[in-house]
């Protein structure tokens, strides 16, 4: 500074400095952003965040909608049935009575399966013999599945009653049919057919879908 004002800048010397200076000015443009761009970045901003919320709402609603789904499924297809025969003979080789079928729904399912049986019968032979039952379900584990056999040991013109029960998980294919029976015989020698003669079997099922 000479005589109140600035002596410029002369040769190389001068033309480096003029362009740190310049250089200076840019970077300070840079630093300050401008009102718009503060405007437009803080509206993308929003936007991402409301984009975000939308697809967390969305994704929890869809989440909602399945488990309600799976809960209506579960609980529609659980289901209970009962069948009864009566005066029947009894043979000695046994025979299948009182048939319940349950059939799944149309997708793949993992089934809870509860069978109860129950025969009450008179020995209407002239000598004691033994009467034995079990339930049977179809498929069950071993295919079919059975309860263990009971039997019991009945007078000539004498009543017995035999209780049996089955229970299995399974998993059932699409429309799979599950049948439940009583197997039902004597020991030594066919009864004729008798009035008082009673068998029941019961099953109750609860599904689930495979997911």
């Amino acid at each position: 500074m000479a005589g109140g004002y600035a002596v410029p800048n002369t040769g190389d010397f001068g033309e480096l400095i003029g362009r740190l200076s310049d250089l200076e000015r840019r970077l300070g443009e840079l630093e300050r952003p401008t009102g718009t761009q503060k405007a437009q970045a803080v509206a993308a901003l929003e936007q991402a965040q409301a984009d975000l919320q939308d697809q967390q709402t969305a994704l929890e609603n869809q989440q909602a909608e399945l488990s309600a789904t799976v809960t209506l499924l579960g609980q529609f297809n659980n289901d209970a049935e009962r069948d009864g025969q009566s005066n029947f003979a009894i043979s000695s080789s046994g025979a299948l009575l009182a048939t319940e079928v349950y059939t799944a729904p149309n997708y793949p399912t993992r089934a809870t399966v509860v069978a109860l049986g129950q025969v009450t019968a008179r020995n209407t032979t002239a000598t004691l013999d033994t009467l034995s039952g079990q339930v049977q379900v179809t498929p069950g584990v071993g295919s079919p599945g059975t309860s263990r056999l009971q039997s019991i040991s009945i007078d000539p013109g004498e009543f017995g009653c035999l209780s049996f029960a089955y229970a299995a998980d399974l998993s059932l294919d699409p429309l799979e049919t599950v049948t439940v029976q009583t197997f039902v015989g004597s020991a030594a020698a066919s009864w004729p057919a008798d009035s008082s003669n009673q068998v029941q079997v019961t099953y109750m099922i609860q599904v689930a879908p495979v997911i």
